[in-house]
């Protein structure tokens, strides 16, 4: 007889043996030789087992793997729920402080505002000369007003319908603002430089001109286009040449290049509020070294010794 003959007769015998126990004990018998098929069916249990946990585990692993992959996608969701909150959260805070600041300005220079959101920025080549805002005439908006943030001056309205206005801004070649030298009171005038971020400014009177030099508008007629006291930005270079009246360049103290929310001035003040609205500089701190001069050890033994000489013609008890 074959090998695997023998091999096959073999599992045939244990099976039938197996069934052959189940039954007898199904009708309460076959005791010692349930046990002999036991001993006989032990090794191919054990194998079957050995065979199949490799599979159990894998099938494990796949269902393992499918829950953390759900964990991962709820995990996922809410970290993005977390990271909008938090951004949106930062933006309220944003827009909280530029209204207190407008508030804080209108406050202080007695002036009556509209608050109003910046809506679009034109396209072309005047993008950076206007823009638009979502309230009009509705709200009390007229062409020729003062448009401001909590930092300072923006431009002026232009076209303003029911519910809608375009407003110049300071930084447009067109634009031309009326200022005063906080410091000395010297009267100037603001023009936009094309393409740029920056104003020029030209003095109308004789005078110096520094670096540094803080500008605020001097007023218009009515308050139209402009009301007075608004800072208008800081003097970041003096230009021109000797004999001639000072020029600069200024830097706008309002992010022109970031307006969200703005004011528009629907009410000048009664009273010019001069140089109360100018920003307060922030203090730096300053570190100073004081170096102490230490006398060494061989000069103070000698200073102490000519200032304590010891006594001539004196003896020692």
């Amino acid at each position: 007889m074959r090998p695997q003959r023998r091999h096959r007769w073999i599992l045939l015998l244990a099976v039938v043996t197996t069934l052959t126990l189940i039954i007898a004990d199904g009708r309460g018998g076959g005791g010692p030789l349930r046990q002999a098929a036991n001993t006989v069916a032990s090794p191919f249990q054990a194998a079957a087992k050995a065979v199949s946990r490799p599979f159990r585990a894998i099938f494990t692993s796949i269902s393992d793997l499918a829950t953390l992959r759900e964990r991962n996608r709820d995990l996922a969701h809410q970290n993005d729920k977390l990271r909008a909150a938090v951004d949106q959260s930062a933006d309220v805070r944003r827009r909280l402080s530029t209204i207190m600041s407008m508030l804080d300005l209108a406050g202080k220079g007695g002036y009556r505002m509209v608050a109003a959101h910046v809506t679009a920025w034109p396209s072309g080549q005047d993008a950076a000369a206007a823009v638009s805002l979502d309230v009009g005439t509705a709200d009390g908006v007229r062409p020729g007003m003062t448009v401001v943030t909590g930092r300072g001056l923006v431009g002026s309205t232009e076209t303003v319908t029911a519910h809608s206005s375009s407003v110049r801004l300071i930084t447009d070649p067109e634009a031309h603002v009326g200022v005063r030298v906080a410091r000395t009171g010297r009267i100037g005038m603001t023009s936009g430089v094309a393409a740029g971020a920056d104003m020029s400014v030209q003095m109308l009177a004789n005078g110096l001109l520094r670096t540094g030099e803080i500008l605020v508008t001097r007023g218009s007629l009515q308050g139209r286009p402009y009301v007075p006291g608004v800072p208008v930005g800081r003097v970041t270079a003096v230009t021109g040449v000797a004999g001639e009246l000072p020029r600069g360049r200024v830097r706008p103290f309002a992010d022109l290049g970031a307006l969200d929310i703005v004011a528009v001035v629907v009410t000048p003040p009664a009273i010019d509020p001069r140089d109360a609205l100018i920003p307060t500089p922030r203090p730096t701190p300053t570190v100073t070294v004081t170096v102490t001069a230490q006398p060494s050890a061989t000069a103070s033994t000698s200073s102490g010794s000519a200032a304590n000489p010891s006594p001539r013609g004196r003896r020692s008890p």
